[in-house]
């Protein structure tokens, strides 16, 4: 063998070796990059769920520490006024005194709160906030599970749930829906994600916690849910 030949095989393993050590090393670059935007809020976050995909609808418990939002969480509204650089607003949902579970929203990154919600009771109606709270997810199945979409819901008094809407809370007068609502003249586009009952005797639609106050609407959507 000539000392080329042994040379050339000498190396390829170097060379492998390098291009392995380069892969990883951009891997890791850029996972730590996009961690770091995740945390800023600088882009979309990229594992939110995909209205209308396939899934298990879940549960996640998630605390006001600064965490990013839970992989495939199910974003229903935006508000362009957050303190950090995204503007999802998160489908939500956290115990009140009486330990109902009171749907709401969030968003994430933060540390002042896991969930806002609207209580609204036979006492009347209140902010409510939690340390601790729930973010609905739905986790990928490609041709089993159920998917979630929006369905509007006309204005007027004593209205029925539309069909295949999904109970994500409770409290005295029954199962409470996940709803959302736009009043662009009030709050510059912004889409607001609240709570519902059904039937309604006030000809609200939906009602919501926005910058510390109970807000409601007449028009809405309410999350639903169907089989795949």
């Amino acid at each position: 063998m000539c000392s080329s030949d042994l040379q050339d095989r000498t190396e390829e393993p170097r060379q492998t070796m390098l291009r392995s050590v380069l892969l990883s090393l951009t891997v890791a670059v850029a996972l730590a990059a996009k961690a770091q935007h995740l945390r800023q809020g600088i882009t979309a976050y990229l594992n939110d769920y995909q209205p209308g995909a396939c899934g298990v609808v879940e549960w996640v418990g998630v605390s006001a520490n600064k965490d990013d939002p839970p992989d495939n969480a199910v974003a229903g509204g935006r508000d362009q006024n957050l303190p950090i650089k995204s503007n999802t607003l998160y489908v939500c949902r956290a115990a009140d005194s009486h330990g109902h579970m009171i749907p709401g929203k969030t968003f994430m990154p933060r540390s002042d709160s896991a969930c806002n919600a609207a209580d609204v009771h036979d006492d009347g109606e209140s902010v409510l906030t939690r340390s601790y709270a729930e973010v609905l997810t739905v986790s990928p199945r490609a041709f089993s599970g159920r998917r979630l979409e929006w369905a509007p819901v006309a204005p007027g008094v004593n209205q029925h749930a539309p069909s295949g809407a999904l109970a994500t809370g409770n409290n005295e007068v029954g199962q409470l829906y996940s709803c959302r609502f736009s009043a662009d003249a009030e709050l510059h586009g912004d889409l607001i994600v609240g709570q519902t009952h059904f039937p309604r005797s006030d000809g609200y639609c939906c009602s919501a916690e926005f910058g510390g106050e109970v807000l409601h609407s007449a028009r809405c959507e309410v999350l639903v849910t169907a089989h795949c």
